[in-house]
Parts: C-alpha cells; sequence; structure tokens
C-alpha cells in the first residue's frame, strides 16, 4: 500500500475551489501565498491537463493498474 496525507489531488490555476476561496482571506494561509506555491509549482504547465499534477484528473482505468493507495483527507485542507 502507498500512503498519502492531504494530497493536492487537483490543481489548478484557472479554477477555484471552495477552500481556495476560503483562502483568499486566510491569515494563515492566504491565497497570495498559494498562488505563489503553485507558480513555483507548475510553471508554464497547465495542472487542469497533467495527470502527474492533478492525479485526480486520472481515469479510471489508468487507475486500476496502480497500487492501492490509502489517503488522509482533512475537512478544511485550503492544498
Amino acid at each position: 500500500f502507498i500512503s498519502s496525507a492531504y494530497p493536492a489531488l487537483h490543481i489548478s490555476k484557472n479554477a477555484f475551489s471552495p477552500c481556495m476561496l476560503l483562502a483568499i482571506d486566510d491569515i494563515i494561509l492566504p491565497y497570495s501565498s498559494i498562488n505563489y506555491a503553485l507558480e513555483a509549482y507548475l510553471g508554464n504547465v497547465s495542472g487542469d491537463l497533467n495527470h502527474f499534477a492533478s492525479p485526480g484528473l486520472i481515469k479510471n482505468e489508468v487507475l486500476k493498474n496502480y497500487p492501492k493507495t490509502n489517503i488522509y483527507l482533512g475537512s478544511s485542507d485550503p492544498l
């Protein structure tokens, strides 16, 4: 098994999730910091099209070839 804690499964510079909207005025992890990290991580690559950047977009027929994975999530993680 593979384990992952709080993974970013869909990274996009073009779409806002509810958690990203909450980060706009968050004093601990503001949107400007998240956007800076996205720019540094993705560069010129679109996370909407890149399955390595956004593994949540991989089709089920491809995912079935990957090892079983445990994913640990929280209720309000902006990432």
